[in-house]
Order: C-alpha cells, then sequence, then structure tokens
C-alpha cells in the first residue's frame, strides 16, 4: 500500500540580479513527511543565481524542481494525478523602486498576461514550464545506471518564443506543474536504480513578464508549494 501523502513542504527560490535575482533555496524545517520538494539551480544544488542579461525579454533562468517520494513503482514515481506543484512570487525589491509583493508579486500564471494588465494584476514574473533534451536512466545496478547534466541554457529563452516548453503553450505557461508534465530522473548528481527511483525532476524557467520592470531592481523570492 502506498504511504505517500500530500506535499507539506515549501521550496523557495530567490533570485535578485544585474538581471533580474538571486536564487536560493530554503525549506522550513517541520513534521516528517512522506514527499518532499526542493528547487535548485545548478549541477551541485546551488541555491543562488545572478541573472545578468540585455533586457527583460531575453532574460531567464532554468530551475530544477526535485520531488521525493517514499516509495518507488517502476514507471511510477514522480507527481501522481491530483498532485500540483503552483509557482508564487512571495517578496519583492523595494530598494531601487516602491514594490510590493500586493503589486508586484502572486501569480506565476499566463505568460501573455502583461503585468498589472487590464486591473487583473499579475506578479513581475512567470513560469514556463520546460523541457530538457536529454535524460537519465536508471539501470538494474549502478554500472548499468546513467547520470547525465542538466543542460542549464536549455531555457524558454524570450517572452515570444516557444522553443524548449513542455507541452502545448497554454498548459506550459499555467503557472503549475503536475503530472501531465514532462518528469526526469539521474540529472545531475542523483544516480538511482531501477528499484530505487525516489527523485523525479521537473524543469521551469522563470522569466520577466511583458512591461514589468525587473532589471537592476534586487532580488525576487519565489514560492514553489
Amino acid at each position: 500500500m502506498s504511504t505517500k501523502t500530500t506535499f507539506k513542504r515549501i521550496a523557495l527560490v530567490t533570485v535578485a540580479a544585474l538581471g533580474f535575482g538571486t536564487l536560493a533555496t530554503v525549506v522550513p524545517a517541520q513534521a516528517a513527511v512522506s514527499t518532499t520538494l526542493n528547487a535548485v539551480v545548478g549541477a551541485n544544488g546551488a541555491t543562488s543565481l545572478t541573472v545578468i542579461g540585455a533586457d527583460s525579454a531575453t532574460t531567464g533562468a532554468l530551475v530544477r524542481l526535485d520531488v521525493t517520494n517514499d516509495e518507488t513503482t517502476t514507471g511510477g514515481y514522480g507527481l501522481r494525478q491530483g498532485e500540483t506543484i503552483t509557482a508564487t512570487v512571495v517578496g519583492v525589491p523595494t530598494s531601487v523602486t516602491a514594490k510590493s509583493v500586493a503589486v508586484n508579486g502572486g501569480s506565476m500564471a499566463d505568460t501573455s498576461t502583461a503585468f498589472g494588465a487590464g486591473g487583473n494584476i499579475r506578479s513581475d514574473f512567470s513560469i514556463v514550464e520546460t523541457v530538457q533534451s536529454t535524460n537519465g536512466t536508471a539501470g538494474t545496478d549502478a554500472a548499468a545506471t546513467i547520470t547525465v547534466p542538466t543542460n542549464w541554457d536549455e531555457i524558454n529563452p524570450t517572452v515570444a518564443s516557444t522553443a524548449n516548453i513542455d507541452g502545448n503553450e497554454a498548459l506550459a505557461a499555467d503557472g503549475k506543474i503536475d503530472a501531465r508534465n514532462a518528469k526526469y530522473i539521474n540529472k545531475d548528481t542523483f544516480k538511482q536504480i531501477a528499484s530505487g527511483v525516489y527523485t523525479t525532476h521537473y524543469y521551469v524557467t522563470i522569466r520577466p513578464r511583458t512591461g514589468s520592470t525587473v532589471v537592476d531592481q534586487g532580488a525576487y523570492t519565489f514560492q514553489f508549494q
């Protein structure tokens, strides 16, 4: 019988920058749970990133979301039906511009909506669920198992681009990750054999929303829950 429970952890990612910010992951201490979530940038699980870009239309950052279950089922690992990771902006910089979470934070859904458009205020950023061109494999033993690096340049590059998106554009920009999204195993430092696949990886691109001012503003904090 499955012992998996609903998510009870929150992964916080901070993006600051010359481009737009710094990425950091913080998982608050909580009671033991059977499913955990972590958000990282960089092959070694880095928790900070400064993004440098020419302008907000061509600047983005790739985030790897690690979902770890307490059970393993061949081919059945990862998010299940009804399980969803959602993304919101929960912290904004205030030293350069008078930003607030109420105006510049909140929903990261719908990349087609401009910042604050039509009174339906969206955050300064959106996310695009993103694919990788390579995937690790889980062999019957360690010798047959292949670990592959994340291509950290394989992001969704611009507001208008559909490059590297996961599925159709509407689903890729819905601000949440679920069982329909592409999942990967044995990326970067993970090396799991077929009988022990507990951690699955999902990818999203964080990208400035059309009309938002984010370059040289400071650090934003993104929550994946």
